[in-house]
């Protein structure tokens, strides 16, 4: 092919690209200056660190919307640290390829979703990513560490840690951590990682957040959403109706509400507008509009579109500084660590299903 350059040459063959520093000088001044802060302190997960625990629990938010790199840093590390034992390999990249498949031209997020999307860096947006699994895997590692971000990796098979099924046992956990809190005036820090899918994967309803449980009986629910919004961009939403508060922060009551909310979607038998604006109260994106846009409207629903399954995990109680958490644990009373509260709960709950039985 033939060109012109700028100053008039003309030239025979495929024209040359513009070096990127060129183009996007911004973006390389960002990543150079990524590189020479992860060489000069290490990087923020490294040697066991935990990013949340240097870090006042009143302060978590700000420093989330504000910081564009931070996630994908901490996304890129546990994509990093995937590496299941040799007999396991195989196996694991055969299910890897087979998901590839699947997906096709769909832009990949790894086995374990920690990958987030690629795509133009210039486009803030896809540079702080967009992937829902990926950002709930990277908000774990920010408040718990890796190895606790990466204790649901498929390539662990048999000690891979469980999930725990069902909004109604969720519900019934918060509110038994709440109650256990407005009791003794502490509150656990707890970070969850939900999911919520349908039969039909790529439907396009599926999608994956956290909640956090704050030391003040309040709570933040964070998420991103695949090509429609960055975690920094959702924080960035208020509530017009409701005092103009961030969407993503939440009382207890609203909590309830937002679960009440999801057994409401999760039972319905067609997508109407009542589905539309459940779907975006929870999840910010507005499904019809989405349609119309894709030329793709009305919607064509199946009962394999339903959201059908919904899943649930305590992965820590987070750190806070030093100084605070010894003040902390002079004021508390004793009280049961996570791995026994999930069990007496989850016998309650399972008693009082046998007694309607």
């Amino acid at each position: 092919m033939t060109y012109i350059s700028a100053n008039g040459t003309v030239h025979a063959g495929q024209q040359q690209q513009r070096p990127i520093y060129r183009t996007h000088p911004i973006l390389c001044g960002v990543l150079v200056a990524i590189c020479f802060q992860n060489w000069l302190v290490g990087h923020p997960l490294s040697n066991g660190r935990i990013p949340a625990a240097k870090t006042r629990a009143e302060d978590h938010w700000n420093l989330l919307a504000k910081d564009d790199t931070l996630l994908r840093r901490l996304a890129e590390y546990l994509e990093g640290k995937e590496n299941p034992d040799n007999q396991m390999k195989e196996d694991y990249k055969l299910r890897s390829r087979e998901m590839k498949i699947m997906f096709d031209l769909v832009d990949f997020g790894g086995l374990d979703g920690h990958r987030y999307e690629s795509g133009d860096f210039a486009d803030m947006e896809t540079f702080r990513g967009t992937r829902c699994s990926s950002t709930r895997s990277a908000v774990t590692a920010y408040f718990c560490g890796a190895d606790v971000a990466l204790n649901r990796n498929a390539a662990l098979k048999a000690n891979i840690k469980n999930n725990n099924y069902g909004v109604d046992s969720f519900r019934e956990y918060v509110t038994c951590r709440h109650e256990e809190g407005t009791k003794t005036g502490n509150f656990t820090r707890s970070v969850f990682r939900l999911g919520i899918g349908c039969q039909e994967q790529l439907a396009g309803y599926s999608h994956a957040f956290n909640i956090i449980a704050q030391p003040d009986g309040s709570y933040l629910w964070l998420q991103s959403y695949i090509s429609q919004y960055s975690l920094q961009q959702w924080m960035a939403q208020k509530q017009l109706l409701d005092g103009n508060r961030p969407r993503g922060k939440l009382s207890y009551d609203q909590l309830l509400a937002k679960l009440d909310t999801l057994d409401r979607i999760m039972s319905i038998d067609g997508w109407t507008d009542q589905a539309n604006a459940d779907y975006l109260d929870l999840f910010f994106v507005d499904k019809t509009e989405e349609a119309v846009k894709n030329g793709k409207h009305p919607i064509i629903w199946k009962d394999t579109h339903r959201l059908d399954f919904f899943t649930w995990d305590e992965a820590c109680e987070y750190s806070l500084p030093q100084e605070e958490e010894e003040e902390e644990e002079t004021q508390q009373s004793p009280r049961s660590d996570p791995a026994t509260f999930v069990t007496n709960v989850m016998q309650k709950h399972l008693s009082k299903a046998l007694k309607k039985v």
